[in-house]
């Protein structure tokens, strides 16, 4: 069976490689422009390999199928549309780590929406607004995922980090094109693809802030705050995440985290992560991230890691990353130093 990971990680890295070099032709997306509707996606693949091994039950080595993601759309500036995602492969589990199993294939996205003027409405399953990495990898420059967006993934099931997405209805005002506010009221908070959203008639209000105070400057402020936890206790996230452009090339962004996910005292927790991003040319971009998360438990002081990317543009639809990660977690479960090539085939 590892053999088989292997092969296949390695021959989808090849296959998008060959497609990518072929001579170009309509795009999947183009067939359906005249009708209004979008189509596009992502298949990536990557080795890991664990540079260091604290746990003897973790994977040396691996590779796999970080995702496949198909993403349907029709979304006119005015009036009724519709989205749907879907998503296949190990980052299902939101990490992606060396050594997880594939997640299957879950409907990671799926709304309704309705636009009037400065208002849109969704109804249904949409993204979480909550902090700055986002599921597809696509929307992501490193390989791995920030302990602040996996939580539980990557530190132990000892804090739950951000949601993926979030089940209920979303409201965004407009107000001018550098501010826009935001209100939703949702099943819940922490839930993730791999669980179902609460069936609690407790709801949990979303209140967002998105602003574009200068042309080198943006800030978007994410509040859940509701009873939807396990037994109806009362659960919470904040998040904020600034960006700054100090030049063209060179951007800088900050995702500040705290959250609650059973009102005690070990359900807190608080998460920083700072990116660092430059474009060394139109091919290649450099990326360095540092983190650090608190949980108010005795068994667990924190979590602090660093990782470093080089993204390649081998093709307009074709990016080959490599990234040294270093996460030091205390714990049953810690995970150390990996290093990973990842293929990332746009469609």
């Amino acid at each position: 069976m590892k053999n088989i990971k292997v092969l296949s990680a390695v021959g989808l890295i090849s296959l998008a490689s060959s497609a990518a070099m072929a001579a170009s032709g309509p795009t999947l997306g183009s067939l359906f422009d005249a009708s209004g509707i979008q189509v596009n996606g992502a298949v990536a693949g990557s080795f890991r390999q664990n540079l260091s091994v604290p746990n003897p039950d973790q994977a040396k080595n691996a590779a796999q199928v970080d995702q496949a993601l198909l993403s349907i759309n029709y979304l006119p500036k005015q009036g009724f549309g519709a989205a749907v995602d879907i998503a296949s492969g190990d980052y299902n589990d939101q990490s992606g780590n060396v050594g997880n199993p594939a997640s299957g294939t879950k409907l990671s996205q799926a709304y309704l929406q309705y636009k009037s003027g400065s208002l849109t409405v969704q109804g249904g399953r949409f993204y979480t607004a909550a902090g700055y990495e986002v599921f597809p990898v696509v929307g992501n420059l490193f390989v791995s995922r920030s302990a602040t967006f996996t939580g539980s993934t990557v530190a132990g099931a000892e804090f739950k980090g951000e949601s993926s997405y979030h089940t209920g209805l979303r409201a965004t005002y407009a107000k001018s094109e550098a501010l826009s506010l935001v209100l939703g009221v949702n099943d819940g908070i922490y839930d993730n693809l791999d669980n179902q959203p609460s069936v609690s008639k407790d709801k949990v209000i979303e209140l967002g802030l998105n602003w574009k105070a200068t042309s080198d400057i943006s800030l978007n402020l994410s509040v859940n705050n509701g009873k939807t936890g396990p037994g109806g206790q009362r659960q919470s996230l904040y998040s904020l995440v600034a960006t700054y452009s100090l030049s063209k090339d060179i951007n800088f962004a900050l995702n500040y985290d705290r959250g609650n996910y059973d009102n005690t005292e070990s359900g807190k927790w608080t998460a920083v992560a700072l990116y660092g991003m430059y474009d060394l040319s139109d091919k290649v971009k450099l990326g360095v991230r540092l983190e650090n998360v608190t949980q108010r438990l005795e068994s667990k002081k924190g979590t602090g890691g660093v990782a470093g990317v080089v993204s390649y543009a081998a093709a307009k639809n074709l990016d080959i990353r490599t990234e040294v990660s270093d996460v030091d977690v205390e714990g049953p479960t810690p995970r150390k130093m990996q290093a990973a090539v990842q293929g990332v085939l746009k469609f």
